[in-house]
């Protein structure tokens, strides 16, 4: 299992960075669009 290895972990970390970023370049794309 994956949580078992410690890349559970891992990965939803990666994951939420994704997220973060992705939602900063919508909000700079929304912010530009008025």
């Amino acid at each position: 299992e994956l949580g078992r290895l410690g890349l559970n972990d891992h990965l939803s970390s990666q994951r939420s960075n994704g997220l973060r970023a992705m939602v900063q370049r919508i909000r700079e794309e929304a912010a530009r669009s008025g």
